[in-house]
């Protein structure tokens, strides 16, 4: 009898899931935070791809984010209740694959960092990371699309060779660039975070294998075989102003590491994070915290976009 190919790798596909990476995974403790509220939608009907998500660092009540691959150079200032406020263009940039956004103060100046990390196929050669002095936007002009240069431009490899990535987050506390690869179980890979555009590639060190994110398991796959297989991969992260949190955004869920100060990050990911419950979003893939520190917003790829806010339970 000729057994079919497809259903021969599909049971060998399940055996080696039940015997190595799909363990039961434990429960994790709870972040504190109260449940997701959407709060609005994105307006602007160019953000078709939303992939990256930051919280200004002058307006207490913008966001900016950006579209995924191939898409025009333009970061997008929405309200916290998803309404259009404004775009810039990135003078001399290039979206080939833009993944996640950041932003941060360093010497008092706000900085918007783009992170052109995108490698599904794993064939790039060089990475590129844009740091963008935020502008002050006038909510007046929300049709406007005003040009503005990149500060700095960071190239890169990895240490090891081509990495897919989604997430990346900013420690000004220790000047660092922290890049989360979407893998299975994802590492941890760190940059320094220069002041100005070096001059030759900077090369992206392995700091930690993080595998206390909840992994693949059986349940999910036989569950959802669809997008089972996917949903523990992670696609957002961000550390908040005061560096003592960090959140990492799954197709899922949301995870919160806390640290102490004076700690490395390779301590803070050793440890369970805490989970953050999320709804079902067709494609979660932008997470950051908001101006508080505390708040988080999340958002999706697929249209349309829901802006989620989640509260810190008091």
């Amino acid at each position: 009898m000729k057994i079919n190919q497809c259903f021969l790798t599909a049971i060998c596909l399940l055996l080696c899931i039940a015997s190595t990476a799909c363990a039961i995974n434990k429960p994790l403790e709870p972040a504190g935070y109260r449940d997701a509220v959407v709060i609005g939608h994105l307006d602007n009907q160019s953000i078709k791809e939303s992939s990256g998500l930051a919280a200004s660092r002058i307006y207490d009540d913008v966001l900016w984010t950006s579209n995924d691959s191939n898409h025009k150079p333009i970061l997008y200032a929405i309200g916290t209740d998803g309404s259009n406020i404004g775009a810039i263009t990135i003078h001399k940039a290039r979206n080939r694959d833009w993944e996640d956004l950041a932003s941060f103060r360093l010497k008092n100046i706000p900085y918007l960092l783009i992170a052109d990390v995108g490698d599904n196929f794993l064939d790039r050669d060089k990475y590129f990371i844009y740091l963008v002095r935020e502008p002050q936007i006038k909510k007046s002009h929300a049709d406007s699309i005003n040009i503005v240069s990149w500060s700095y431009r960071i190239r890169f490899t990895y240490e090891d060779g081509p990495h897919n990535c989604e997430s990346v987050a900013v420690d000004t506390v220790n000047r660092k660039i922290l890049l989360l690869t979407k893998e299975d179980p994802p590492d941890i890979y760190v940059l320094n975070l220069s002041t100005r555009s070096p001059k030759s590639d900077q090369v992206a060190y392995r700091l930690i294998e993080v595998n206390t994110l909840p992994g693949l398991s059986l349940n999910k796959l036989i569950n959802n075989p669809e997008y089972g297989p996917y949903q523990h991969l992670t696609t957002s992260m961000d550390i908040s102003s005061n560096g003592l949190r960090a959140v990492v955004l799954t197709y899922k869920n949301a995870y919160l590491f806390k640290r102490n100060p004076g700690e490395d990050w390779a301590e803070v990911f050793i440890r369970p994070p805490y989970l953050i419950p999320l709804p079902n979003l067709k494609q979660a893939e932008a997470i950051c915290f908001g101006s508080d520190g505390k708040t988080l917003f999340v958002t999706s790829e697929k249209l349309p976009a829901p802006l989620l806010r989640i509260r810190v339970k008091k």
